[in-house]
């Protein structure tokens, strides 16, 4: 398995997973699980060192990165904490910094709101970029990718993780992130198809 949990491989904000892991693999049995973190590869790597491994297990920094898509779409099972779950360890150790700018531009502390207010007609939503209001992690964090993605399996421990690593079907998971991926792709280039001709119709030399 690969670990995603920053960055880089010493990021201190991430220290506690490991403390977390070391613990459940002291109260369960972890010899049959090989885990590395993704930056111990030698640069370059290449999509297939990455599609050697079992699964990917990711303690986000951000609701959104390039790299999950890919991942997604090379049909390797993806493991992440639940929302509740992510919300804790974010609260307690502002994993998700670059969640917003305050996160990046003030690393030590979590974001305690937006710098403009929100429009009149979408006040009653709770501040997207207030990471001190759990309500507002609530409301927001279901709406990150990885938790509208069909097949990604949820953990809400450390010892739920590694019970999962070890026990899930991960072939089946793949199998599912396939069909799942070959009905995207036909849909979404669907879609472009029937842009494109609309757009088409304005051009003089489309028949």
């Amino acid at each position: 398995f690969l670990l995603f949990a920053g960055r880089s491989l010493k990021a201190p904000a991430f220290d506690f997973f490991y403390d977390l892991y070391n613990q459940s693999c002291s109260k369960l049995n972890c010899s049959g699980l090989d885990f590395m973190h993704y930056r111990q590869f030698s640069n370059p790597y290449s999509y297939e060192d990455l599609a050697k491994h079992q699964g990917f297990v990711h303690i986000p920094y951000q609701v959104s990165t390039m790299s999950t898509f890919e991942q997604y779409r090379m049909n390797v099972p993806l493991f992440f904490p639940t929302v509740r779950l992510l919300i804790e360890w974010h609260q307690q150790h502002n994993i998700l910094r670059e969640k917003t700018w305050n996160g990046v531009h003030h690393r030590g502390r979590i974001s305690n709101g937006s710098a403009i207010s929100a429009h009149p007609l979408q006040r009653h939503l709770p501040d997207p970029n207030d990471d001190t209001d759990v309500e507002s992690l609530k409301y927001w964090l279901p709406m990150a990718d990885f938790y509208r993605w069909p097949q990604v399996i949820l953990f809400d421990s450390v010892d739920e993780l590694i019970e999962k690593m070890k026990t899930t079907n991960l072939k089946e998971v793949s199998q599912a992130m396939k069909n799942h991926n070959e009905n995207e792709k036909r849909r979404i280039l669907n879609l472009w198809e029937r842009v494109l001709l609309k757009v088409a119709k304005y051009n003089k030399h489309f028949s």
